[in-house]
């Protein structure tokens, strides 16, 4: 449940710690603007082929950056058969730019860094279709980036 996965509960008279009443609220606040990515979506929209912890519902899919600490200007998804049309930030107005090649290989340019200990950040991919993943996973020779 929700008690072990955030690590919090209540006290034995009932009470909620104010630690525990301030991570609710992080995720309460964080939810508010994820919350399209997180409830009534399928999980693992590409058939983990995308090596993402990755939503989807209709023609987006959300792909979470839960530990971007280092500064990447190129960040690679790898398995998606889909043509992306637009990526955003959820919470943000933000647009990035990317590209992606016929083998199912989409870089996403100018990420950036996120801080550590923060809620991650949350993608959302806006897809030609519904979502589909490659048959195998690309190999990328030589790229100096992280892939996830």
């Amino acid at each position: 449940g929700g008690n072990l996965l955030l690590n919090i509960g209540p006290r034995s008279d009932g009470s909620i710690p104010e630690k525990t009443q301030e991570i609710l609220e992080e995720v309460g606040s964080w939810l508010k603007y994820a919350g399209e990515a997180v409830y009534g979506v399928a999980p693992h929209p590409f058939n983990y082929i995308d090596r993402e912890i990755s939503t989807g519902k209709g023609k987006n899919a959300y792909v979470m950056c839960a530990d971007d600490v280092r500064n990447f200007d190129l960040h690679a998804i790898c398995g998606i058969a889909n043509k992306v049309q637009k990526i955003t930030l959820l919470g943000k107005s933000k647009s990035y730019r990317f590209s992606q090649d016929d083998r199912g290989r989409l870089f996403i340019h100018g990420l950036g860094k996120h801080p550590h200990n923060v809620m991650p950040r949350i993608l959302k991919l806006e897809l030609d279709s519904l979502p589909k993943s490659t048959p195998r996973w690309p190999t990328i020779p030589n790229l100096k980036v992280r892939i996830t």
